[in-house]
């Protein structure tokens, strides 16, 4: 009958083995205790490059002779964690560039291996162009930037390194260090190259043709009507195609259609600007290609440190929230690089009740730096011969506090008209038609519809329009 003896191997941390044997033919004088005496490391050394990984094993010699792998029992240490870490399980990651020793250990026993931590060879993973997208006018320039990204998560400027090209050098070109010029109307992809990577990225240009929008749905007629529109067909204003691009944050709400310069000489260049006025007094000069969300200058009409703010709804009609400042379109002259814009405050260090707490101006901005054209705006003021509800001495006044500049101003032979309603029919009101001097602010031109009569209540609001061709 055949004899069958089994092995029972245990090893301890302590670095001894326990051999055990059992079944027939074994008997207690098969139990022995081998002593580790030495560990080798293998490999005994490597270099690694930042961020790889090295799987080391360890394997013991006991004093019959024996071998056995001890990678997971040995404890495993790192002179240095900076540079490497390693596991319970022996893997080494190297971290950073430098020199460490790596040591498994049992009991008394251990033994090292030396690793060398390389910095990775800099390579350029991809490239980003700045702006990311872009909408120029025929006859603009834009300077473009190229941005290297690196594999070890560094970035820097490569625009003059890359091979600058335009897939259609009729609608825009690109010069050898990132200008680009914009011919004619249409598309292009601007491409940048590195030409160790032979790596590209792309970007859209609309090379339009320059439109104004220098006053409420573009013209006198308010037609909304632009007649030299050359790129927007009913083909490409479609959902995949056309849409919001970018957003500009501003503090309060808009009523005033945004307007807008092409080619305006500003912040030391040339830009397609839009001009935003909101109701809280403020006026915004923002880049119209969305190539920076910071504006070129920001005004602030009112002066809240001194108590002069927006008019508060509230203070005037239950019906009113929020606040009452700049409600209506401005109106832009290019031809003296000026907007006008109608404003009204409060000024809360008097009685919220008297009209003589609030104002109401209208400027003239200059559209390159926001300054006022004329030092300072003028406070707007008018009186005529009437006998209605609200007249005294038999003159009919304008109110700032009841009347609202709703109807967008026009601009006609170098007259600004503003008109005014009521604010949610708190009596008094009338309706009133103010023009000014295009270069002066002077008042020369002053119209009531209601200044006879019991009841004034007169207005015109034609929801923020203004039939400017009358004039």
């Amino acid at each position: 009958m055949a004899h069958r003896t089994h092995l029972v191997v245990t090893v301890f941390l302590s670095g001894l083995i326990w051999v055990s044997g059992c079944g027939s033919g074994a008997s207690s004088g098969d139990k022995k205790t081998l002593r580790l005496n030495s560990i080798v490391i293998a490999p005994n050394s490597t270099s690694l490059s930042v961020g790889n990984t090295q799987q080391f094993t360890a394997t013991g010699t006991y004093s019959d002779g024996s071998h056995a792998d001890v990678t997971s029992v040995a404890t495993w240490a790192a002179s240095n964690s900076t540079v490497s870490t390693v596991s319970a399980s022996g893997l080494v990651k190297a971290i950073a560039p430098g020199s460490v020793t790596v040591t498994a250990t049992m009991a008394t026993i251990s033994a090292s291996a030396a690793v060398t931590v390389n910095q990775l060879p800099k390579t350029l993973t991809y490239i980003t162009i700045t702006p990311n997208q872009l909408s120029i006018p025929i006859g603009g320039k834009q300077q473009l930037e190229a941005i290297g990204h690196y594999n070890d998560n560094t970035q820097g400027d490569i625009t003059a390194n890359v091979a600058w090209s335009s897939s259609n050098v009729n609608v825009a070109t690109v010069s050898a260090t990132g200008t680009l010029s914009a011919l004619s109307a249409g598309t292009a992809t601007i491409t940048a190259t590195d030409n160790s990577i032979a790596t590209t990225l792309g970007m859209m240009v609309n090379a339009l043709g320059a439109v104004d929008v220098l006053t409420w749905r573009n013209d006198l007629a308010r037609t909304g009507q632009n007649l030299n529109e050359t790129v927007l067909t009913p083909s490409n204003v479609n959902v995949n195609t056309f849409g919001k691009r970018f957003t500009f944050a501003v503090d309060g709400y808009i009523y005033g259609q945004p307007l807008v310069s092409t080619n305006q000489s500003i912040a030391g260049g040339t830009h397609n600007v839009v001009y935003v006025v909101t109701a809280t007094d403020n006026v915004y000069a923002f880049d119209a290609d969305g190539t920076t969300t910071v504006p070129y200058w920001h005004l602030t009409l009112a002066d809240p440190a001194n108590g002069i703010t927006p008019v508060p709804g509230a203070t005037l009609s239950s019906e009113l929230g929020d606040f009452w400042g700049i409600t209506s379109t401005p109106v832009i002259d290019r031809s003296r690089n000026t907007m006008y814009v109608v404003s009204r405050v409060v000024n809360t260090n008097g009685s919220a009740t008297s009209i003589s707490s609030y104002h109401q101006y209208i400027h003239a901005l200059d559209l390159s730096t926001g300054a006022e054209k004329t030092g300072q705006p003028v406070e707007i003021s008018a009186c005529v011969p009437g006998d209605s509800y609200d007249s005294v001495n038999g003159q009919v006044c304008f109110d700032p506090m009841h009347e609202n500049n709703r109807v967008s101003l026009a601009l006609v032979n170098n007259v600004v008209y503003a008109a005014w309603a009521s604010l949610a029919d708190v009596d008094p009101y009338h309706g009133w038609v103010l023009g000014y001097d295009a270069d002066t602010l002077k008042l020369v031109a002053t119209f009531n519809s209601t200044p006879n009569g019991t009841m004034g209540q007169g207005g015109y609001w034609m929801g923020g329009c203004w039939t400017g061709s009358r004039f």
